[in-house]
């Protein structure tokens, strides 16, 4: 741990790139702003023909970034990168880099003797998450779901939710803002907020206003903000069962029954993950009989029919009947499992 020091510390991190450079500004013992030098990091040249020995020309960038790169796109290559193939991309790989070296050599700006190509990255599409980090770059007005709950960019604002409701509204609210300089001015945290009459309107709120000479912190039951976020512009997603693990989903019941909100479709399906084990095996249990029992002496399109009304009885009453949740689950599985031991008990 580095010992703080006012106004400045400063501190050198070693990476595998070079020297990391960081800068934090301190104030009563406490951390108000930090700067980080990075290593260098530039793209060299783009879309550039590359001739390849058996495999003929192909387009490529170089870059740099703590080391000199080749890079190409693997899917206009037909590559699959995957495991078993990765002595043959790592051959090709050191022939992209060879080539590269020769054709196009390299400058840096800073180390005039570096005139290499080191390695060769072979990059796939941007798929979903690469696709929203590259939408936060480019817009301003940006919105994704984390394993932290909802972000969201608004010029100078970060605004994160931990918890997103169906009817728009927000749980465990914090909006980060932040000057010209990117330096951290204002701090604001609510229990929930919601929509309304084109703006939020935010509960119990805590908000802490960060200047040069000290830092302010005021509480206040009910606070407005005016914005052109609508919930439809942020993309709000309800936290659905489906995507969520058993232990989320006890967790996320527990916060919903102490805020008095209706929990039955998370009971469903957290019960749902218990019983899904014990249903393939009743509705193999009942099987059985179809497969061994008297009806071996009908055709084999009338048990295959016979079987899908049964499958069919047994999926209607598990999803459409609304009882008591854990008897929803649990009462068509234990009906089917007693036709089925009765049906077994005949054979």
């Amino acid at each position: 741990i580095v010992p703080m020091q006012e106004p400045v510390t400063r501190l050198i991190l070693e990476a595998p790139g070079g020297l990391v450079h960081v800068e934090a500004g301190c104030d009563g013992e406490k951390v108000q702003w930090i700067r980080v030098h990075n290593v260098p990091s530039f793209a060299h040249k783009l879309e550039q023909p590359l001739e390849i020995a058996g495999t003929g020309t192909v387009t490529v960038d170089t870059a740099y970034g703590g080391d000199s790169f080749v890079i190409s796109d693997a899917t206009a290559l037909g590559l699959s990168l995957r495991p078993d193939e990765a002595r043959d991309l790592a051959e090709l790989g050191v022939r992209f880099s060879n080539a590269a070296t020769e054709q196009l050599g390299f400058d840096h700006p800073d180390n005039p003797d570096w005139t290499h190509i080191s390695f060769c990255l072979f990059a796939t599409p941007i798929e979903r998450q690469g696709q929203q980090l590259r939408t936060a770059a480019m817009n301003r007005n940006v919105s994704f779901l984390s394993s932290r709950g909802l972000w969201v960019r608004d010029e100078d604002r970060f605004i994160n939710a931990r918890k997103v409701f169906p009817d728009n509204t927000l749980g465990e609210l914090t909006i980060y803002e932040f000057d010209d300089d990117a330096r951290l001015k204002v701090v604001t945290e609510a229990v929930e907020a919601h929509y309304q009459d084109g703006q939020w309107i935010m509960n119990d709120v805590s908000q802490t206003e960060f200047t040069q000479e000290r830092v302010l912190t005021r509480h206040v039951e009910q606070m407005a903000r005016a914005t052109s976020l609508t919930p439809e512009l942020l993309g709000i997603v309800a936290l659905r069962p489906e995507n969520m693990s058993i232990r989320d989903i006890d967790q996320f019941m527990t916060y919903l029954e102490d805020n008095g909100l209706d929990t039955r479709q998370y009971q469903y399906a957290y019960w749902g993950r218990f019983m899904t084990p014990l249903a393939a095996l009743v509705m193999l249990f009942i099987s059985v009989p179809f497969v061994f029992g008297s009806l071996r002496s009908v055709s084999a399109g009338q048990r295959v029919f016979i079987g899908m009304l049964v499958g069919f009885g047994f999926y209607l009453i598990s999803q459409v009947f609304a009882f008591n949740p854990l008897l929803t689950v649990l009462l068509p599985g234990v009906v089917f499992m007693l036709l089925g031991i009765r049906a077994v008990r005949r054979l």
